[in-house]
């Protein structure tokens, strides 16, 4: 067969009876030069002799990679991964099951665009789609179809299943080992992706079934629990934690210009993995949904993630910003931003027992101001828009 474009990965443990599947399904639904690479993380003779099962196919070629004892999943991905030189690498969980087209499209919208260092597939537990609910899984494939060539824009990609461009890997290496076992290890690799100068994305068009969380994992519900606390810790020590950030924009004190200020910030702070909700009051005649306001700044709403918005005209914004803001109980927001410094103070008794800071934003950047995160005096601080898109940097740096 021809030289592989793509190594596919994928690590098991002992589990034969999920890795079958997996690996069938892999073999069935792949029609570009590849080698499946299945490494056996400890697992012992049960894989051995699944494996030897295995047929290759004219496009899909196999090795078997083992060790002696479960050294995680971040070293066991890093050591195949060192051992090949195809193009691609694809990273795939031995508790996923692939559909027609999973490979070539990812790599296709790889392939056309070189600043992409990591892709997605569509998958059941990343994004909730209504409409292939109780579909078989090749009905599924062919509904996506009809995205082909589109995808999203994502702050980290999930390591489920990870189509990477092996020059990316060389550039910026693969997981960190500082982490311990698994968990964190995708995100830190998209961070210090994005930090390159590449952007992380979702093939809109590929589809790929995968196990609901820890439903196949090898990892008991108390180790998992303690590694994800461990190495969430880690993560944000070195990459800053994620904010939640109500803005409050209100039109009539602001104007269409530094509204779309405001939401190419809120763009770039949705990439960098935080939660801008924008309450907005527009006027009379401004959009009445998220998508219309959108369209008018021509906006992608595919390229903004993790964007909300809820859009009003009423005498009463103000009181029902409050509310909005208030009965936020179980994700509370980190801040409240606002253009409106009247608002701000109207606000101000409630902060002290909802916990957030507020913000004043302007939009001149001679009126910029450096944020203290470690006094007081942060809450009414004010900032220019251009440094929102910046905050979880700022406040990391700040911390340390």
């Amino acid at each position: 067969m021809n030289s592989a474009l793509c190594d596919i990965i994928v690590l098991t443990l002992n589990q034969p009876d999920v890795l079958k599947p997996c690996v069938d399904s892999v073999l069935k639904h792949t029609k570009i030069p590849s080698r499946l690479i299945v490494v056996n993380n400890g697992g012992g003779k049960r894989i051995r002799d699944l494996f030897v099962s295995f047929k290759e196919t004219p496009q899909v070629s196999l090795k078997l990679l083992e060790f002696p004892e479960n050294i995680g999943f971040v070293r066991g991905n890093n050591a195949a991964v060192a051992g090949g030189n195809s193009k691609y690498v694809c990273l795939l969980n031995n508790d996923c099951i692939v559909t027609p087209g999973w490979l070539e499209r990812m790599i296709d919208l790889a392939e056309r665009n070189p600043k992409f260092a990591a892709v997605n597939p569509q998958c059941n537990t990343l994004i909730d789609h209504d409409a292939v609910r109780n579909l078989p899984l090749e009905e599924c494939a062919r509904y996506f179809e009809r995205f082909r060539g589109e995808y999203y824009v994502l702050g980290s990609v999930i390591g489920f299943c990870m189509l990477i461009p092996r020059k990316v890997i060389g550039e910026i290496g693969l997981f960190n080992e500082e982490i311990d076992t698994a968990y964190f290890e995708d995100s830190d690799f998209s961070y210090r992706a994005r930090a390159a100068g590449y952007e992380c994305v979702l093939a809109a068009d590929a589809y790929v079934y995968h196990q609901p969380f820890g439903k196949a994992s090898s990892i008991s519900m108390k180790r998992r629990q303690a590694l994800i606390q461990k190495n969430r810790q880690w993560f944000e020590s070195k990459w800053g934690k994620a904010v939640r950030m109500a803005i409050v924009y209100d039109c009539n004190v602001g104007n269409d210009a530094e509204l779309k200020l405001l939401l190419e910030q809120m763009r770039k702070m949705g990439i960098d993995d935080n939660h801008p909700h924008l309450i907005l009051n527009t006027r009379r005649e401004g959009p009445r949904n998220f998508d219309a306001l959108l369209r008018a700044f021509q906006m992608d709403r595919s390229k903004s993630p993790n964007l909300k918005a809820t859009i009003m005209h009423s005498p009463f914004f103000r009181l029902f910003a409050v509310l909005r803001i208030g009965f936020k109980w179980r994700k509370r927001y980190d801040a409240v931003a606002s253009n409106n410094p009247d608002f701000l103070r109207w606000l101000g008794p409630f902060r002290y027992f909802l916990k957030f800071w507020t913000i004043y934003v302007t939009f001149s950047a001679s009126l910029k101001q450096p944020v203290n995160f470690k006094s007081p005096d942060f809450i009414d601080c004010t900032l220019d828009v251009s440094a929102l898109g910046d905050i979880r940097k700022e406040m990391r740096d700040a911390k340390k």
